[in-house]
């Protein structure tokens, strides 16, 4: 996941893919759903929009869900550990839990044991934490699947499957960014694309913000 309110770049154009392209990622770029946390009732609902919008974009923006007071709290207690070691600890977001055990739980029914037909649930293991703090210079990271550490070689779908999923992650935006300053790149519904497919030449910006992220299954 990375914090992020989504930022059109009018300077870049879109290159279409050619028709050669067409069986392995789909033309239509989808939209990346934008959830008020307030102004739901209930987490069920909320991990339910965001489940929807994962497997339609790759990606959701969810507004609201810290408060500044405890962005304020993290960036005070991590700031000495970035500057010393460059290196702190991320804590634990039950909701970002639950979203990642609606992809990421892997269920294995009758595995037989002898006479006995035995069932199990794995549920997903904490991959890394990261914390880390753009400075000025840093070279921006071109396009790529995160998940590619896992050598994950996704085949082109039309629509998201169970199961399609190595990894994915959150991102809590500290500070305001920008595209001049290191703002995240995405390329909504490329989840979904065969994984040779090279990225675009079009991507859409993240203006990341305090207290708001973006749900990013990391298959881009």
């Amino acid at each position: 996941m990375a914090p992020a309110l989504l930022y059109d770049d009018e300077d870049v154009a879109y290159t279409s893919p050619t028709a050669s392209w067409s069986p392995m990622k789909p033309l239509a770029t989808p939209s990346v759903a934008k959830l008020d946390f307030g102004a739901y009732q209930s987490d069920d609902e909320l991990i339910a929009d965001i489940t929807e919008s994962l497997k339609v974009s790759g990606g959701c923006i969810v507004r609201g869900m810290y408060e500044k007071s405890t962005v304020g709290a993290l960036e005070k207690e991590l700031r000495p550990h970035i500057e010393a070691t460059n290196k702190a600890d991320s804590s634990r977001d039950d909701l970002w839990h639950r979203v990642c055990e609606n992809f990421l739980t892997s269920k294995l029914t009758k595995s037989w044991h002898g006479n006995e037909a035995r069932s199990s649930v794995s549920l997903p293991q904490l991959s890394t934490t990261v914390t880390f703090s753009v400075g000025p210079g840093t070279k921006a990271q071109g396009l790529h699947r995160d998940d590619d550490i896992y050598h994950t070689q996704h085949s082109a779908t039309a629509t998201h499957y169970q199961g399609q999923d190595a990894m994915l992650c959150l991102f809590v935006a500290g500070k305001q960014c920008t595209k001049y300053n290191g703002a995240t790149r995405i390329v909504p519904g490329s989840h979904l694309w065969d994984f040779t497919v090279p990225p675009p030449s079009y991507t859409e910006y993240l203006r990341q913000e305090e207290n708001q992220y973006l749900a990013n299954d990391l298959n881009k």
